[in-house]
């Protein structure tokens, strides 16, 4: 929903990308995602995987291993965030925002309750 497309595009695509596809996860998740559905929250439902990231991998083992172009950031909560690196730190780390890794699509919103 934060790019404004279709939930199902997204569904659909890693239907023949994952290797361990499973439909009803896959689809059911991307549906959660997107927050679409039944949900006694409403519109109250957000999907934040900064928040995500932090609250299951705190130490971002996984998000490093996986994105190499982040292994060098030492700072866990800065690896979930590389965009709010100074220009310095990017150097530093050989993570260039717009070269080396994506500047965000979209505004993203860093929970309030974590300390930067």
């Amino acid at each position: 929903s934060d790019l404004g497309m279709d939930w199902r595009l997204g569904a659909e695509y890693f239907e023949w990308k994952l290797v361990d596809y499973d439909v009803t996860s896959n689809w059911m998740n991307w549906m959660y995602g997107a927050g679409v559905g039944n949900d006694p929250r409403g519109d109250a439902r957000y999907f934040n995987v900064i928040k995500q990231g932090l609250q299951y991998d705190p130490d971002a083992f996984y998000i490093r291993k996986w994105l190499p172009e982040l292994s060098r950031i030492r700072n866990a909560r800065t690896a979930y965030a590389p965009w709010t690196m100074s220009q310095a730190t990017q150097e530093e780390c050989h993570c260039l925002i717009g070269t080396d890794y994506p500047a965000p699509m979209r505004d993203v919103q860093i929970p309030h309750n974590i300390a930067w």
